[in-house]
C-alpha cells in the first residue's frame, strides 16, 4: 500500500520465472487489471475534485504504466521460452496452446498499457489547463488590485 496515496501497489518480481504458469499469469493479469481500474476511479474523482492531489494520481498512473511494461518484457521472455522446439510431439503442442494463451495476455497487457497511456495524456492536458486558469484567476486578481490601489 502506497502511504501517501492510499494505492495498493502490486508486487510483481523483478523477474517472471519461466515457470510460471498460465493461471499464475492470468492471475497476476487480474492484478493489473483491478488496479487499473482503480486508477480509473481516482482519475473520475480528480476530475470531480476530489480524492488525492493530481501529481499523486500522476504518480500512480507512471507506476502502472512501468509494471505493465516490466510484464509485456517479460511476457516476450516467456514466449520464447516457450517456442522452444522439445522432442516429443505433445509437448510441442502443449507449449503451442501455452503460446497462444500468453499472446492473449500479452495482447491484454498491452491494451491496459495503452489505455493507461491515454489516461496519463489526458490527466497531464486536464493538469495544465488547469494550471493555465489558475494562473489567469491570478492574472485578473493582481490586475484588480492594481486597479483598486490607483
Amino acid at each position: 500500500m502506497n502511504a501517501s496515496t492510499g494505492t495498493p501497489r502490486l508486487a510483481i518480481p523483478s523477474s517472471i520465472p519461466a515457470f510460471w504458469s498460465t493461471e499464475q499469469l492470468v492471475e497476476l493479469n487480474g492484478s493489473l487489471e483491478a488496479q487499473n481500474r482503480l486508477l480509473e476511479a481516482r482519475l473520475a474523482d480528480l476530475h470531480a475534485g476530489q480524492g488525492p492531489s493530481a501529481e499523486k494520481a500522476q504518480s500512480d498512473l507512471k507506476h502502472i504504466s512501468l509494471l505493465i511494461s516490466k510484464l509485456l518484457a517479460e511476457n516476450q521472455n516467456i514466449q520464447s521460452l516457450l517456442k522452444t522446439p522439445h522432442a516429443v510431439n505433445m509437448e510441442t503442442q502443449t507449449i503451442s496452446f501455452q503460446d497462444m494463451i500468453q499472446q492473449e495476455v500479452d495482447i491484454h497487457l498491452q491494451q491496459l498499457h495503452l489505455s493507461n497511456t491515454v489516461q496519463l495524456c489526458i490527466h497531464q492536458d486536464n493538469n495544465k489547463k488547469l494550471a493555465d486558469h489558475v494562473a489567469q484567476q491570478n492574472n485578473y486578481i493582481l490586475q484588480l488590485q492594481t486597479a483598486i490601489s490607483k
